[in-house]
């Protein structure tokens, strides 16, 4: 009951709870996010510096609060907001980022202010301590690939899940924090607000 309230709590005030049982302190670990506004940016950075993870990958839509694609006069915006976010990134310890551009991003001016990070037009497979790893903004660019790990955003039209041989993961509904090592994959809730940010992308696909 203690944690339940918890994480509520948590979430109404723009926390990501984390179950005290989870153990961060040891292995090999990767983070994916996706289509993240910029209210939820402080609060990555909080996550980076707990969960300290290996790799990160991004699938699109930096500045979700910001539809660059339907209002390009926001560029300005979008670029000091960018930024942050870049600097959140590359600022952590991981070994490997990696961002797949939205829809609503800015690839020429990403490409340009980062320094470590593989930006990716559209689809990318690589492998991540042996693990063949898909990933990309759309679901429907990657799911016909040979991989093990399948990493997405944008809508809601394709939801996470896993088979014996294949895990599907859509980064608009959850954090995910998956173990390299034992595969286990930890969920987490993006905290309050995150969605109303995202302009009720939700489901629409905008």
């Amino acid at each position: 009951m203690e944690r339940s309230i918890k994480r509520t709590v948590d979430f109404l005030i723009g926390k990501v709870y984390i179950d005290p049982k989870i153990k961060l302190d040891s292995g090999l670990k990767l983070l994916h996010i996706s289509d993240t506004p910029s209210l939820f940016f402080s609060e990555l950075a909080r996550l980076i510096k707990i969960m300290k993870p290996d790799y990160i990958i991004h699938t699109g839509d930096l500045v979700d609060n910001i539809k660059l694609q339907l209002h390009p006069g926001a560029i300005k915006h979008y670029e000091r907001e960018v930024l942050s976010l870049i600097k959140i990134l590359e600022n952590s310890d991981a070994k490997g980022i990696y961002i797949s551009l939205g829809n609503h991003d800015n690839g020429d001016y990403i490409r340009k202010i980062t320094k470590k990070i593989t930006v990716v037009d559209d689809y990318a497979l690589i492998d991540i301590e042996g693990i063949p790893v898909a990933f990309a903004h759309y679901a429907s660019q990657i799911l016909s690939k040979h991989a093990t790990l399948y990493l997405f955003g944008h809508d809601l039209s394709t939801l996470s899940k896993q088979t014996e041989d294949q895990t599907i993961l859509n980064g608009i509904l959850n954090i995910h924090l998956i173990e390299l090592e034992t595969s286990e994959i930890h969920y987490f809730d993006y905290p309050w607000g995150t969605d109303d940010a995202r302009l009720n992308k939700r489901g629409f696909g905008i």
